[in-house]
Order: C-alpha cells, then structure tokens, then sequence
C-alpha cells in the first residue's frame, strides 16, 4: 500500500492470486473466460500495450487504484526542483499532461486525487 493513500477497494467475490509475472498472467486470461482466469488486475500502462498489441482484451470497470508517478532530480539544487515542479504545474494548468496521458494511455491519469 501506499503511504497515504486510500485503501484498495476490490468488487470482487472470489480472487486467485496469479504469479506476479503480467505475461503469464495475460497468456492465460487469453486461453478464454473460465479456463484458468476471468480477469486480472494490472497497471493500465502495462495493460492498454497489451490491448493495443494483441486486440485480445478489454478494460472495463472503472479504475482501482492510482500509481504515484515521480521525477527524480538531484538532491541539493533548489532552483532546479522548482522549475521542474513549476513546468508540470503548467502542464497540468493548461491541460498538456491530460492530453499526454489520453494519449498514451487512453485515459487520464493525471488527478491528482488518484
């Protein structure tokens, strides 16, 4: 979990944790509903290049979870971490960083509140 963040809700009755390995994961969601998985969970990222390669799986529902994204810089430079601070603000105020986001991953994943 993440510190601060809000506990995972899951809608579901019966889960079965499947190896952490998202491949082997999506090689058997793909042998069809029932066989070995119903569904998984995974990172949209991961999951829309899945989708976008294979046309085998769908999203649906809406999200669980949102996955803090970070930018590291090095430590002690002040005037540089508030430019790179100042240039995402602007890219979230002036709505570039949702585009990005819808872009590449077909959604917004740029809350904040995530």
């Amino acid at each position: 979990m993440i510190p601060g963040a809000k506990a995972i809700e899951f809608p579901f009755d019966n889960v079965v944790k499947v190896p952490s390995d998202e491949t082997v994961a999506c090689q058997d969601l793909a042998l069809g509903a029932g066989v070995r998985l119903d569904a998984i969970v995974a990172n949209l990222a991961t999951t829309k290049e899945r989708i976008d390669a294979t046309g085998a799986f769908k999203i649906v529902g809406k999200p669980l979870y949102g996955e803090p994204n970070w930018v590291a810089i090095d430590k002690g430079d002040p005037e540089w971490e508030a430019k790179i601070i100042g240039a995402i603000k602007a890219l979230r105020a002036d709505g570039t960083l949702a585009k990005i986001s819808q872009k590449w991953l077909g959604a917004d994943i740029t809350a904040e509140d995530l």
